[in-house]
């Protein structure tokens, strides 16, 4: 079966709603807007069958991007998974593609890891921010600071009836 960037964008569309702002088809590719102003863009080969990359572009946000693709790059050919890879975060960070080698399914798995590391992303600069709120630095404390600090948030009301 062909897959074809609508399908694609259908998916990302009606499947990972609470992320995707927009989607645009630019020459021969398509980009998906998220929510953070980071962007998905996604190829599939018109001449080779099963020939597809999915980019995350973060670094005006972060520095960062991650992308999943099956281009036979020499320089990754003793990655497990090879010609598929995974760049986590950087060009130079290439693991083995932890997505199914199917387009469809590997999409889907893509698409879920950007949801998990965005929710991450989030939760990561709300607690640093209300860290800062109590007069501290979350990327100063200890991990014993940081556990006790999180359990005394969550125990807020515990500690009000006690008063």
């Amino acid at each position: 079966m062909s897959v074809s960037l609508d399908d694609l964008r259908r998916i990302a569309e009606v499947e990972f709603s609470s992320l995707i702002t927009d989607s645009q088809l630019l020459e021969e590719k398509l980009r998906l807007f998220l929510d953070d102003t980071s962007y998905i863009d996604l190829w599939l080969s018109r001449k080779l069958t099963d020939r597809f990359g999915f980019h995350w572009e973060r670094g005006h946000l972060d520095n960062t991007f991650y992308r999943y693709d099956n281009f036979p790059d020499p320089a990754w050919k003793n990655v497990a998974t090879y010609p598929r890879h995974f760049h986590n975060g950087s060009q130079e960070k290439v693991e083995a593609a932890p997505f199914d080698a199917e387009i469809v399914e590997g999409f889907r798995d893509f698409m879920r890891f950007v949801k998990s590391k965005t929710e991450e992303i989030y939760a990561e600069s709300r607690i640093r921010k209300v860290t800062r709120e109590r007069g501290k630095d979350w990327d100063t404390m200890s991990e014993e600071e940081r556990e006790t600090f999180i359990d005394d948030l969550v125990h807020e009301d515990r500690n009000i009836a006690e008063e």
